[in-house]
C-alpha cells in the first residue's frame, strides 16, 4: 500500500503539532515551577523579615500568645506591613500579601519563653487554594501545619 503525497503531508503536520504541543507544555511546566520556586523564596524572605521585627511590636498587634496561633488576615497584614517591601504577589496593591494564586498569606506564631521573640511559620494554600494539602507552600519548608496546634 502506497501513501499518497497528501497523506504524507497530513502525517507530517500531525507529528509537527504533537511535537509543538509537547514543547509548549514543557515550557509552561518549567515556567510554572520557576515561578513557584521564586514565590517560595519570597516567602522565606518574608519569614526572615518578620523574625527581625521587634517582638514588642508584634505583641502590640497580637497580644499574648500561648502555643501556636494562626493570625487572622488583619493581624497578618499589619505584621507583614512592618517588613515591606516583601510582598510576593507582585500584583494588586489593593490586595497585598497574597500568594501568586490570589490566596492570602498565612502567618502562625508562637511566643518563645523568656521574652526571646517568636517562632514563625508563613504559608500559603498553594495552587488549589485548599489548606493542608500537598501543594501548600510553607516556611520553614515542608512544615506540617496540622502539628501546629
Amino acid at each position: 500500500m502506497r501513501i499518497s503525497k497528501g497523506q504524507r503531508r497530513l502525517i507530517w503536520y500531525i507529528g509537527f503539532v504533537i511535537i509543538l504541543g509537547g514543547l509548549i507544555y514543557a515550557g509552561w511546566a518549567v515556567l510554572n515551577r520557576v515561578k513557584s520556586n521564586g514565590y517560595h523564596s519570597c516567602l522565606a524572605s518574608m519569614a526572615g523579615a518578620v523574625e527581625k521585627v521587634d517582638p514588642a511590636e508584634i505583641r502590640k498587634i497580637t497580644g499574648p500568645t500561648v502555643g501556636w496561633r494562626l493570625l487572622d488576615e488583619s493581624a497578618t497584614n499589619r505584621i507583614l506591613e512592618l517588613t515591606h517591601p516583601t510582598d510576593c504577589s507582585g500584583a494588586d496593591s489593593a490586595r497585598p500579601f497574597r500568594d501568586m494564586w490570589g490566596n492570602r498569606v498565612k502567618l502562625r506564631i508562637r511566643e518563645r519563653p523568656a521574652d526571646r521573640g517568636f517562632d514563625i511559620v508563613i504559608s500559603s494554600d498553594g495552587p488549589d487554594g485548599i489548606p493542608n494539602t500537598s501543594d501548600d507552600l510553607t516556611i520553614p519548608y515542608k512544615t506540617n501545619l496540622n502539628e501546629l496546634r
